[in-house]
């Protein structure tokens, strides 16, 4: 490692990005490194022996980017040896990895940056990733272990990092003297080597990197040899715990593993018979971990009491499916609610957690035209620390909308007509998202009150785990302040009035909600309840219900000349009102 160069000469982080025939992505790649909000870097790019159009790509980025350094590999071929080559050349305080395929995410540097400047105890931090296809389209979400105590325990299953998602320390490799082995799995052995020595990673709860999964990939091509070395890090790690001479079999399985990381990340999981014996040998595994190089035994009983918490639940839940199946009729019909049942038994969520919750929950939001208050949403989304926003375009062709939606930093679905309020279970690339995650769905003019607490969505998800025979739990609407220049002032008061009749908990109703603001359980489909709103603190404003009907502005008149006639009521004049259709219940 190159430690001798004075730090006031180094940039604060090198990128290092190794690359072989890579020219297809590696533009965008460049792209997403160049355009970082943090500027203190240089990138290190590795040319690992290219036969493609991949110098030429590179020499034209080096002339107009100054931090660009770029080196052949004239040794020994190889992603390890590319990248111990340039780990020997970076400068920086904090390395980078970066791939010639992925895409960082605007924030990405400055938040690790930041997150590594006040945490002086890790020594790695990664970041959760969306797999992305060959189109840059996101296939789904891909949890990783927050916590350096869940870091360490994960690592005895497999990986604990995405690899081009990590940033560490270069004074930690160097004093080491830690460098990439030449096998598969390369990254899995080395975070390995560094915990082993007591050094302490992290994953930040953000998503900060678009992970792409392609046929050609290396992680592709060499599939089956890096599961296989996987497996021989996996159980050197184990027999650390459990002793040299522990059979292994039973935690080796691959389901076993899956259900570790499931456990770990409380990522995404189906659950299944037959799941239990694997899910008690982690919990078994545990149990025997507390004493684990780099973190504090207090730290790791902390979490795996967590993790037992959680796995109790899920088996109670799996004995009551179990039992309900073995019935007919309606009691097997209540197997649903009775496993909300047990979930809503589960222990609420710790602060961070509600943090790394909001971060990671995917937002999705139905546009067509409506700029002005899809600007002030996603305005407060953000300063909510809302990380996965998505806007369904539903075919929008103002010119100021249109504009925006170039510009946005999130994932746009243009879907290029307008399907209606239903969008979203009409758009196969969520599909798969909406079946398995927690989501919130939303109308772009509906905007959370200036002072609604940020946690707001945490807050929906307590809700439901609190009353669990609700579908999805929604911000009531303000109607207390509309203007008198609304035309449908009255009628609006006297409709939303009617919602607010049954309350379940103070200031939380039993009201149906269409598509305003609302938080749905994993695989609802298109309904209008059995619903919860709320009032007081957590309320947002219908935004059209604040305007002039009069004197419409210039957006305004030109969404509705265009708007669905059965999703939106306009008057002859142009005066709008939020959706009024008479629901049941």
């Amino acid at each position: 490692m190159n430690r001798d160069l004075p730090m006031e000469s180094c940039p604060r982080v090198s990128v290092l990005t190794p690359v072989r025939n890579g020219a297809k992505y590696l533009e965008s790649a460049l792209n997403s490194i160049l355009g970082q909000t943090f500027d203190d870097f240089e990138l290190v790019i590795v040319d690992d022996g290219s036969s493609d159009s991949t110098p030429e790509i590179l020499q034209s980025h080096s002339l107009r980017d100054s931090r660009i350094r770029i080196v052949s590999n004239t040794g020994a071929a190889g992603v390890a040896n590319a990248l111990n080559l340039g780990l020997n050349l970076c400068r920086g305080e904090y390395i980078a990895r970066h791939d010639a395929d992925d895409l960082s995410f605007p924030e990405r540097l400055a938040r690790q940056v930041e997150y590594l400047d006040m945490h002086p105890d890790i020594a790695i931090v990664g970041s959760q990733i969306q797999m992305i296809n060959e189109a840059g389209e996101v296939i789904r979400q891909h949890g990783e272990p927050t916590s350096a105590a869940a870091v360490r325990f994960h690592a005895l299953f497999g990986t604990p990092f995405a690899h081009p998602s990590v940033m560490f320390r270069r004074d930690a490799l160097g004093k080491a003297q830690l460098c990439y082995r030449e096998i598969p799995a390369q990254d899995y052995d080395l975070w390995t080597r560094m915990l082993d020595l007591g050094l302490r990673g992290a994953n930040m709860a953000e998503t900060l990197v678009g992970y792409r999964v392609f046929q050609a990939s290396d992680s592709h091509v060499r599939a089956g040899a890096h599961a296989k070395v996987a497996d021989e890090l996996a159980k050197a790690q184990l027999q650390c715990v459990l002793g040299v001479n522990a059979s292994l079999e039973r935690f080796s399985h691959d389901r076993c593993r899956q259900i570790a990381h499931a456990l770990i990340c409380e990522d995404s999981f189906q659950f299944c018979a037959g799941d239990e014996a694997h899910g008690d040998a982690v919990i078994e595994i545990g149990r025997s971990a507390t004493a684990i190089s780099g973190v504090a035994p207090e730290e790791m009983s902390a979490f795996i009491e967590r993790m037992e918490h959680y796995w109790y639940s899920v088996r109670s839940t799996l004995a009551v499916q179990s039992q309900l199946n073995r019935r007919p009729g309606r009691i097997k019909q209540a197997a649903s609610l009775a496993v909300r049942y047990f979930i809503s038994k589960i222990k609420r969520p710790t602060q961070a957690e509600r943090e790394a919750f909001a971060a990671r929950i995917p937002i999705i939001i139905n546009a067509r035209d409506r700029v002005s208050e899809l600007r002030q949403l996603i305005a407060w989304l953000k300063n909510a620390g809302h990380q996965r926003i998505i806007i369904l375009d539903n075919g929008s062709t103002y010119g100021p909308m249109i504009e925006f939606l170039a510009d946005f930093d999130g994932e746009v679905i243009r879907l290029g007509k307008n399907l209606g309020h239903t969008a979203l279970w009409q758009t196969p690339q969520l599909a798969d998202i909406i079946r398995r995650d927690w989501f919130v769905y939303s109308d772009p003019d509906v905007v959370p009150l200036a002072d609604c607490p940020s946690d707001a969505v945490s807050y929906l998800y307590d809700l439901l785990l609190r009353f669990p025979r609700f579908e999805k739990a929604g911000l009531g609407l303000k109607i207390d302040d509309l203007p008198d220049c609304f035309g449908m002032k009255k009628k609006v008061i006297q409709w939303e009035s009617k919602q607010y009749r049954r309350e379940v908990a103070p200031g939380v109703f039993d009201a149906d909600i269409d598509t305003t603001f609302a938080l749905y359980r994993p695989n609802t489909p298109y309904c209008y309840g059995p619903a919860l709103r709320t009032l007081g603190a957590y309320q947002a404003r219908h935004m059209p219900w604040y305007a002039d009907s009069r004197n419409p502005t210039e957006e305004e008149q030109y969404y509705s000349k265009r708007a669905l006639k059965n999703v939106t009521t306009w008057s002859g004049d142009g005066s709008s009102a939020h959706r009024l259709e008479v629901q049941n219940g």
